[in-house]
C-alpha cells in the first residue's frame, strides 16, 4: 500500500531537519521513479526535494548568516574552488565526486558503513544508492569529522543502510534458494544470523552500550551530587534559562530556554564545567559577559562551577567557592613534573584525557609560585615529527576564563583542562604536544614566554621552540585517535639492533644504533635513530654530527643538531638517561653507488672540537665512530 499522504508529511519534516535531507528525499523520488514506476509522485518528490536543497543553502542560511556567507559552502571550497558552485564550477564539481567516490578513502568509509550488516546491503543497491548524496557530502567535505563514522554525520545515511540490508537479505535468499536444495526462509535466517554476529562484532569494536571495548561507565561525583542543592532553589512555576545538560533536570514547567539561544528566563542556571563544547570559539568568554554578569540579574548561590542567578537579585562576585572545580589538593598526575616557568608558575605534571574520535585533552596541574599580578596565557603546542611547531591553541583555556592567574593563590593546586580545537593532527603520522605559558596573547610571539626550567621528569626532558616550550607527549596515529607514546629518561622506547658501547669523551655513551633505511637512491632520505646513555649530570652543550661517508672517504650526506633534533641538548640529561636521537637527511643527488658507513661522533659548537671516542675496551678510536656498511646506495 502506498500512502503518499504519509509519505508527504514526513518528506517535509525530515527536509526540515537539516540543510542536506532535501537530496535524501530527492533519492526517494529518483527510486520511487526507476524502481517503483511512480512516475509522477517520483518527479513531484525530485523536484521539491532540489528546490528545498537550493533554497537552504544558497537562500535561508546565507540570509540567516552574519556576512551572507553560506558556512555549509565554505566545507567545499576544495572542490567548488573561489568561485562557489556556479554553471562554470558544475563539471569539476561532478568531476571531483566521481574521483572522490572512486578512491580508497571511499572504499574504506563503505567498508565501515556496510560491515556491520555483513555487506548485505550491496545485494539491496537500489536501496542504497539513497544515501548516495550524503555519501559524497561527507567525503568531499574538507572537514575531516565528516569523513568519521563515529560522528552525527552518519545518522542520516544509517537508516537507508538497515533498509538495504533487509532488502538485500530478502533478495540473497531468493537468489539462493533458486540455486539450492534449501529454503528461502532457512537461507534468509542464515543471513539474518550473519548480520547479527557482525552487528555484534561491530558494537564490540566501535560501540556505545556495555558490549563495547571502549565503554566507560558515567561517573556520579561529589560534583553531580551538588546539582541538587541548585535545583532546590528554583521554584517549579518559574521560568528558567540554562544549558543542554541541565535541561532535563530542570523540566516540566511551562518555559525553559536554552543558553546560549535565550536568555530570558527568571532564573539562569550555568556549569561552567561541562558546557557543551568545551570553549569552542571562546564561548566561555561570552558566558561570563553575558550570563554571569548580565544586568538586571544577581548572583544567588555559587559552587564549584555552579552559577544561579535571578532576575532582580542585588549584583554581587562570584564567590570564592565557586572556582573550587579548578582546585586539587592532592594532585597525583599520570605523569608528573616539576618544572618552573620563570618565577611565576610551576608545572606539576599532567593527564592525557582520551576522547573516542580525534584530539584527546589534557590535564594540566600548576602551581602559583608568588602572587601573581597579571593574567599568563597557557597554551598548548602542535610540533610535527621533527619537533617543528605547526600549531597552537589560540583560545583560551576555560578554566583560565573564569579563574585567571591573577586570581590564583600561592601553594593551591590547580587543574586546567586543555583542549586543542584549534588544531587537527590527522595529516601528521607522528606528533608531539608542548606546553607553553605567556605573558601575552601572542602565542607564535618567543619574547612573551617564560622560559621553562625542568626540576624534575620521568619524562624524557625536551624543550622545544628555542627552549621555550615544554615537550609533554609524542604520539603516533591509531585507527581511531591518537596514540600517546611515552619516553622515560631511565628506558629506551626500544632497544638498538647493532650494539656499540663506545663513549665520547666523558660526557655520553653510544650504547647502539638502527639504520631505517639500509638501501637508498641519490637524493632520497637516510634515517638512522642512534641511541645514548648519559654518563654525567648536566654536561655542557654539544652539537652530534651523523656523516655518510662513501667508499673514497667524500661526505654525501649530514645532520648536525644537538640530540633529538635539538629539543633535548645535553645540559637536559642527567646520569643515566637513555635517549632516543633520531636522524634524516638526504643523499647527494650525485652520490655514486656502493657501501656507504656513517660517521658519528660529538664537536662543541663554539670551536668545532670534536671530543676523542674510546672503545667499549677503553682504546681510543679517534674523534668519531665510524659504523661501515650502514647504508648501500644503488
Amino acid at each position: 500500500r502506498r500512502r503518499w499522504g504519509w509519505f508527504a508529511l514526513f518528506a517535509i519534516l525530515i527536509m526540515a531537519t537539516k540543510e542536506d535531507m532535501p537530496l535524501l528525499v530527492g533519492m526517494m523520488g529518483l527510486y520511487a521513479l526507476v524502481w517503483e514506476r511512480q512516475q509522477k509522485a517520483g518527479l513531484i518528490t525530485m523536484a521539491v526535494g532540489a528546490l528545498w536543497f537550493v533554497l537552504a543553502v544558497f537562500a535561508i542560511i546565507p540570509h540567516y548568516t552574519l556576512g551572507g556567507q553560506s558556512q555549509y559552502l565554505d566545507r567545499y571550497a576544495d572542490v567548488l574552488g573561489p568561485a562557489g558552485l556556479t554553471l562554470a564550477s558544475l563539471p569539476s564539481l561532478i568531476v571531483a565526486m566521481i574521483r572522490t567516490l572512486l578512491g580508497r578513502e571511499t572504499v574504506r568509509y563503505m567498508a565501515g558503513l556496510l560491515w556491520p550488516m555483513a555487506f548485505t546491503p550491496i545485494a539491496g543497491w537500489p536501496t542504497l544508492l539513497i544515501a548516495t548524496p550524503s555519501i559524497a557530502l561527507n567525503l568531499l567535505s574538507n572537514n575531516p569529522t565528516q569523513h568519521v563514522l563515529g560522528r552525527h554525520y552518519v545518522a542520516p545515511i544509517a537508516p537507508v543502510v538497515i533498509v538495504a540490508a533487509v532488502m538485500g537479505t530478502a533478495w540473497l535468499g531468493r537468489w539462493i534458494e533458486a540455486r539450492t536444495p534449501w529454503s528461502r526462509r532457512r537461507w534468509t535466517g542464515i543471513l539474518a544470523a550473519l548480520v547479527l554476529v557482525c552487528s555484534l562484532a561491530a558494537q564490540w569494536r566501535d560501540g556505545f552500550t556495555p558490549l563495547a571495548r571502549d565503554y566507560t561507565p558515567p561517573e556520579y561525583t561529589a560534583h553531580h551530587r551538588l546539582l541538587s542543592r541548585f535545583l532546590a532553589q528554583i521554584p517549579p512555576d518559574a521560568s528558567v534559562s540554562t544549558q543542554q545538560n541541565l535541561n532535563p533536570h530542570l523540566s516540566q514547567r511551562e518555559r525553559i530556554t536554552i543558553i546560549p539561544y535565550d536568555i530570558s528566563g527568571e532564573y539562569l542556571l550555568l556549569d561552567v564545567t561541562t558546557y557543551p563544547g568545551y570553549n569552542y570559539r571562546n564561548i566561555h568568554a561570552w558566558l561570563k559577559e553575558n550570563v554571569a554578569g548580565r544586568p538586571g540579574y544577581g548572583i544567588i548561590d555559587a559552587a564549584d562551577g555552579y552559577i544561579l542567578l535571578r532576575r532582580g537579585a542585588e549584583p554581587k562576585p562570584l564567590p570564592d567557592a565557586f572556582f573550587d572545580f579548578a582546585r586539587v589538593p592532592e594532585a597525583e598526575p599520570e605523569y608528573p613534573a616539576v618544572v618552573d616557568f620563570g618565577d611565576a608558575i610551576r608545572f606539576l605534571g599532567f593527564d592525557i584525557l582520551p576522547r573516542r574520535y580525534g584530539e584527546p585533552f589534557y590535564a594540566l596541574y600548576f602551581q602559583a609560585l608568588r602572587p601573581l599580578d597579571r593574567d599568563y596565557a597557557i597554551t598548548l603546542y602542535l610540533a610535527d615529527e621533527r619537533y617543528q611547531l605547526r600549531g597552537a591553541t589560540e583560545i583560551p583555556q576555560m578554566t583560565l576564563v573564569w579563574y585567571p592567574t591573577s586570581l590564583w593563590k600561592p601553594g593551591e593546586r590547580i587543574r586546567v583542562i586543555a583542549d586543542t580545537f584549534t588544531w587537527w593532527s590527522g595529516e601528521l603520522s607522528e606528533f608531539s604536544v608542548g606546553l607553553g605559558i605567556l605573558d601575552g596573547t601572542d602565542v607564535w610571539d618567543v619574547g612573551i614566554r617564560l622560559r621553562p626550567q625542568i626540576r624534575e621528569s620521568r619524562l624524557a626532558p625536551r624543550l622545544l621552540g628555542d627552549g621555550t616550550i615544554l615537550h609533554l607527549m609524542r604520539f603516533c596515529q591509531g585507527k581511531r585517535r591518537p596514540m600517546p607514546m611515552p619516553e622515560y629518561r631511565d628506558q629506551l622506547p626500544e632497544r638498538a639492533e647493532n650494539e656499540v658501547g663506545a663513549r665520547v669523551g666523558d660526557l655520553v655513551e653510544l650504547l647502539g644504533y638502527r639504520v631505517e633505511t639500509p638501501k637508498v637512491r641519490p637524493g632520497e632520505t637516510v634515517r638512522v635513530i642512534l641511541y645514548w646513555r648519559a654518563v654525567k649530570n648536566s654536561p655542557p652543550a654539544h652539537t652530534v654530527f651523523v656523516h655518510l661517508i662513501d667508499e673514497q672517504g667524500v661526505l654525501r650526506g649530514q645532520q648536525d643538531n644537538p640530540p633529538v633534533f635539538g629539543t633535548q641538548p645535553l645540559p637536559l640529561w642527567s646520569a643515566g638517561d637513555e635517549v632516543r636521537d633520531p636522524y634524516a637527511f638526504p643523499v647527494a643527488v650525485d652520490a655514486p653507488p656502493g657501501r656507504y658507513a656513517l660517521a658519528v661522533g660529538l664537536y662543541d659548537p663554539a670551536t668545532g672540537a670534536r671530543l676523542p671516542v674510546t672503545g667499549p675496551d677503553g682504546a681510543p678510536w679517534g674523534d668519531h665512530i665510524l659504523i661501515k656498511n650502514a647504508v648501500r646506495v644503488r
